[in-house]
Parts: C-alpha cells; sequence; structure tokens
C-alpha cells in the first residue's frame, strides 16, 4: 500500500491583518482562510492528510508555521495569499505568482510550483508572466524542510483582481487548480472512480448547483444538503 502524502497548507496572516482591498471590501486574510479550506477538502478527498498550520482565529509566527510543516513531515508546503503592489489606493498589476526559495529546475519546489502554475493556465487564471519567482528571504520558504512555495492568487490592490477574489465560483477554480497541481506533483489520482464528479457537473450544467468542487470533495453540511435537496426539487417542478 501507497504511503499516504502530507501536505501542509499555510493560510496566510490571521485576524486584525489590515491587508486587503483600498475600498475595504476585501480581507487577505479571510480569503486565505477559505481558500484553505477549499483546497484542503479537495485533497482529502483524493487520500492526502492535510496539516494546516493555524486555526481560523489564530495569527501564528512564521517560524511558527514551517515548524508545524516540519514536525509533521510534510511532502510539500503550501501558503496562500493575495498580493499587493505596496502603492495605495488602485493598481493596475494583477495576476498570479508563485514564490519558492531558489531557482533550480529539478528542484522539488520548483517542480511543484510549475505543476500549480500549469494547472492555473489551463483553468484560464490571469498569470503574471512565468507564474514563478524567487525569493529566499521568507521565512516560510527559508525554513520549511519540504518543498514548500508561496501562491499569490492575484492583486488585492487591483480592481478586477479583487472582483475574482471575491467571487465564490473563482476561489472553486483557483482551489480545484491549486490541488490539482498539488495532486500532478505527489503523483496522487484526482479522480477518485466513484463517478461523483460526473454527478455533480451534471447538476452544475442544470444550474441547479453553483460550487461544483464543493461538492466534490465530499465533506457536506446539513444545511447544505438541504439546501440541494430544494434546489433539486425546483428543478424538477419547473420542468414538470
Amino acid at each position: 500500500m501507497a504511503e499516504r502524502k502530507i501536505v501542509c497548507l499555510d493560510p496566510g496572516h490571521g485576524p486584525g491583518c489590515v491587508n486587503g482591498s483600498p475600498d475595504g471590501s476585501y480581507r487577505e486574510y479571510e480569503f486565505a482562510w477559505d481558500m484553505g479550506q477549499r483546497v484542503r477538502r479537495l485533497l482529502e478527498a483524493r487520500g492526502v492528510k492535510v496539516v494546516m498550520t493555524k486555526t481560523e482565529s489564530e495569527y501564528p509566527s512564521l517560524t511558527t508555521r514551517a515548524n508545524v510543516s516540519n514536525r509533521a513531515g510534510a511532502d510539500l508546503f503550501l501558503s496562500l495569499h493575495s498580493n499587493a503592489t505596496g502603492a495605495k489606493g488602485w493598481s493596475v498589476t494583477r495576476g498570479l505568482i508563485v514564490y519558492t526559495s531558489m531557482a533550480g529546475a529539478s528542484a522539488g519546489r520548483n517542480i511543484a510550483a510549475n505543476c500549480v502554475i500549469k494547472r492555473m493556465r489551463e483553468a484560464g487564471v490571469v498569470v503574471q508572466g512565468s507564474g514563478l519567482q524567487h525569493n529566499k528571504s521568507y521565512t516560510v520558504l527559508a525554513k520549511t524542510n519540504a518543498p514548500a512555495m508561496i501562491v499569490e492568487y492575484g492583486f488585492h490592490t487591483n480592481a478586477e483582481d479583487v472582483r475574482l477574489l471575491k467571487s465564490d465560483a473563482h476561489r472553486d477554480k483557483l482551489a480545484t487548480a491549486t490541488a490539482r497541481g498539488v495532486c500532478d506533483y505527489l503523483g496522487v489520482e484526482w479522480e477518485t472512480g466513484s463517478g461523483l464528479d460526473a454527478d455533480v457537473d451534471a447538476l452544475a450544467s442544470a444550474g441547479i448547483i453553483t460550487s461544483p468542487d464543493y461538492w466534490k470533495a465530499g465533506n457536506y453540511s446539513a444545511a447544505n444538503v438541504q439546501a440541494l435537496i430544494r434546489a433539486m426539487a425546483g428543478h424538477i417542478m419547473k420542468g414538470a
């Protein structure tokens, strides 16, 4: 039996972080936490063990985050963020960027990062340049034993990126591309073989559900199951 892969997810920042859009409609730490949960569900549905560096209410240090990954013996570390230009007000700079500590085409960190970037391009996500940049001064990259990356999903200082980053459907797209890239790198099969994905896609095509990746992950709340039943009943009644 193959050894279960371990991924450490690090939702960036935490409560009280002021990073966000100039109009105040978007907060980076809220987005990062939500993305972490979406990616987690998708990976766990495919048998990957996911370790989180924090809870929703915590704001641990960067070294603490790296240590969580190291203690878990993670096979891959991903820190989830959105980007900023540093200037006040809105900027024209936009697009996804993935950071690793150093260059090197054969290094695991860069192979993993390029797997994620490839899936992002396939999904139609705007990627800045090659999508891959390096910075060895970032603590979570320098102090993590596992291949590590920081995923900046867009710029919260760009109005179009913010519109997308606030979109539930776009978050699903980003989460799926992230999880698929991770699975590509780890050699984990994406299709579960249950036929669930095809059924979910059929419901999405019919307009019954709007967040297919949530349903494909298989981790449902009772309230959402009830909402799905009502939506299906309404669809049937409309067609009757």
